[in-house]
């Protein structure tokens, strides 16, 4: 899930990838090059495109040895992945880490070189960004633990092998289940990405896993009405036409969006910053959208409403993308507590509210929620 630098959103009419033929990893587009000062967002994106193709072992050192059969073919893979890398790099960067040996050596030198985890706040202005930044990050870090826990067992704990999620490790070279750590138990959900060509009806699911929800906003809406329009069908025609496997050609098609398996802390992140190709650059949308404190999620697979509870929002103030302040409201103990660096105070629930956004375009309010977090009730009623 991810590191992204520089302003909010992307525009929804880019592409971050351009694909190939079915199969192949896809081509970063050239704004989306690692340059030195996006690492953050470069990082994300490769680990995104690497763990959706069941690749992400290249990155992590995982892969079988030296002498396994498996070895040869998972060697020219990882050329292939070298290749990749180098071309998601402008040529300053590439050609500094064109003779390490793997693809591995090359994702950590480039982590080394670039990666400033502990100035990451500085690094990151927004706070959608450094949360993606934050979540990969800890992932990361239990995930070394788990391998460097998994090659000196006398060293670890029954406790220490569980603590983090089932290993499932199976015999005989058998590819081993995903870690699943505390990050993925509480935050992550599971959509279905639902595409039925238009020519011969046959519908194709994708499941694919998220951290957090991302959803366009309109003014005077609500977080249900953006949540339904998550969810609504999008016509896939002229350029950007499905490939069907069964037609095998491009097709036009029907796409949408559900949550298969909603998780047990939904994040939302309320696209406020939009890149307005008339002014040649991003505005925050000061769009008033309704985020009630319990929600009743409806778009699901099993149509079964998942009911959560506010407990967390995260406030833009600013009348623009590149500047601003971030202050966050935290219910605890069934109190209000609103934080604003240093300062902290308790505030009426009643004021919520008043983070709704402007009804108007122009308007002195400049206090927009901007990340809501939303625990599971059913969740809360068992702890």
């Amino acid at each position: 899930m991810s590191e992204v630098a520089e302003t909010t959103a992307t525009a929804q009419s880019e592409e971050i990838v351009r694909s190939q033929q079915p199969g192949e990893l896809q081509n970063i587009q050239a704004a989306y090059r690692l340059t030195g000062k996006n690492y953050l967002k470069w990082s994300q994106l490769v680990r995104a495109v690497l763990k959706g193709k069941g690749k992400i072992s290249h990155l992590m050192g995982t892969g079988p040895k030296t002498g396994d059969p498996r070895f040869e073919a998972w060697d020219e893979e990882d050329s292939m992945i070298m290749a990749w890398l180098w071309n998601s790099m402008i040529p300053e960067i590439s050609d500094t880490c064109m003779f390490l040996a793997t693809a591995k050596d090359i994702w950590d030198a480039i982590q080394q070189t670039y990666s400033k985890a502990r100035d990451a706040a500085q690094v990151y202005e927004d706070a959608h960004e450094f949360l993606n930044f934050l979540l990969n990050e800890l992932v990361d870090i239990l995930e070394k633990e788990s391998h460097a826990a998994k090659r000196s067992p006398e060293t670890s704990s029954p406790s220490e092998k569980t603590a983090n999620g089932p290993k499932n490790v199976q015999a005989n070279g058998v590819k081993k289940e995903p870690l699943v750590t505390w990050v993925h138990k509480n935050f992550q959900g599971i959509l279905t990405n639902e595409t039925r060509c238009l020519r011969c009806e046959t519908v194709t699911a994708r499941d694919e896993t998220f951290l957090d929800l991302s959803l366009d906003i309109e003014q005077n809406s609500s977080i249900t009405s953006c949540l339904k329009n998550f969810s609504s069908t999008e016509t896939l025609n002229a350029e950007d036409k499905f490939f069907c496997d069964k037609c095998c050609s491009l097709q036009e098609a029907q796409k949408r969006m559900k949550i298969k398996k909603a998780p047990h802390i939904l994040v939302i992140h309320l696209k406020r910053f939009k890149y307005i190709e008339q002014l040649g650059r991003y505005k925050k949308l000061s769009y008033r959208v309704v985020f009630p404190l319990e929600l009743k999620l409806s778009n699901t697979v099993e149509d079964a409403d998942s009911e959560y509870s506010l407990f967390a929002v995260v406030v833009h103030v600013g009348s623009g993308p590149n500047h601003g302040h971030y202050v966050s409201l935290v219910k605890s103990h069934n109190h209000w507590l609103f934080f604003d660096d240093e300062n902290v105070e308790m505030i009426d629930e009643s004021a919520v509210q008043t983070f709704f956004g402007s009804a108007q375009e122009y308007s002195s309010n400049t206090d927009h929620g901007y990340i809501l977090f939303y625990e599971s009730l059913a969740t809360s009623s068992k702890s």
